[in-house]
Parts: C-alpha cells; structure tokens; sequence
C-alpha cells in the first residue's frame, strides 16, 4: 500500500518505530516494498514513530518522553480510531483532549491529518521550529 507510505511520508532507509500498531497497517507498510526499519517500540532513534494511541492519560507526557527519540526532522503520528470505530471498541478517546494535552505538555505541534484505514485515522506532530531554533542558539 505505497499510498499509505506516502501519506505517511515515510521515505527509503527510514528507521519506523511502531508503539501498539494495528496489525493490517504494519502489512499493508511491509507489503509496500518501501526499503525501511520497521521497530516494535522504541529502540534508540527513529525517523517517524506511529503511535497507536489507547488512552489519552498521560499522553502529552509519554509524547515528551518520545520526542526525544527523533531528530530535528522527525516526526510522529498519533493514530486513533474514528468516530465510529471508536463506538464500535467502546473507545474513550477525546482527540481535542489529546491534541491539547500535546500541545502544553511537549515541544510538538500538529502539522497535518491522514486517514490511516477505514477505521483509523493519524495527526502528524513534529517538533515546534521556535525550540528548534533556541536549541541551536544554545548550542552556540
């Protein structure tokens, strides 16, 4: 499903850390033929990390804590079901509560959305340019 990949912009050598994945998105990603490092979890560093989301407790700190598993231009996607998918799994997630839980507690803001399945959908977060750039001053 090179769709997928691309919406996902997962690019060639990419180094993939998987947290909770759905088991048909991790096929249709190696079904892709796109030459990447698929990881369960978080081993050292990653380019992207797609991160199932299964509760919204404490996700702004666990999103910290993996913030500084990707580079400068990596990134992270929060996964969670659909409005009616969730119904279907008596889910519980709130993405306003997610999304503003991330955006106090980390150095990530939200830069784009993309239907993962027909059940799933993502929000892509990066680290915000503004720390970015005082990390670099800092470094000086």
């Amino acid at each position: 499903m090179k769709a997928l990949v691309d919406r996902l912009g997962i690019k060639p050598n990419s180094r993939v850390c998987l947290i909770r994945p759905n088991p048909e998105v991790v096929a249709a990603l190696r079904e892709s033929g796109m030459p990447v490092s698929l990881v369960d979890g978080v081993d050292g560093g990653c380019d992207i990390i797609l991160y199932w989301a299964v509760s919204q407790e404490g996700i702004g700190r666990e999103l910290e804590i993996l913030r500084h598993r990707i580079g400068h231009s990596g990134r992270i996607w929060v996964i969670i079901p659909k409005k009616e998918a969730a119904e279907k799994r008596g889910a519980t997630l709130d993405w306003s509560v997610i999304q503003k839980q991330i955006l106090e507690e980390t150095d990530l803001v939200d830069n784009k959305v993309a239907s993962i399945g027909e059940e799933e959908y993502g929000t892509q977060f990066v680290i915000r340019r503004s720390f970015m750039e005082n990390s670099a001053h800092i470094k000086k």
